[in-house]
């Protein structure tokens, strides 16, 4: 049996600077240029956004669900509380 794994696009909202000091991968579409970069995502697939502590990437969530994305997905508490 074949399983289908939903495609899955990571994006770090933080601005490039914070992202090339630190990220856990992905791409780099900073909020201040969010909705000027949209054209990047695929609406088909799911979009896990992240930030430093949550606040940018929900903002950036809830852009991408007025847009009509289904799939979007925020880093609670983003990346500063991860343990890495």
């Amino acid at each position: 049996m074949v399983q289908h794994t939903p495609n899955v696009q990571l994006v770090d909202v933080r601005e490039a600077e914070e992202h090339q000091m630190g990220n856990i991968g992905g791409i780099n579409i900073p909020l201040s240029l969010f909705e000027e970069q949209l054209h990047v995502l695929d609406a088909a697939n799911a979009v896990v956004l992240y930030c430093a502590s949550g606040v940018r990437s929900n903002r950036s969530a809830n852009i991408l669900l007025q847009k009509g994305y289904k799939k979007v997905y925020n880093l609670k508490n983003g990346i500063n509380h991860l343990q890495m």
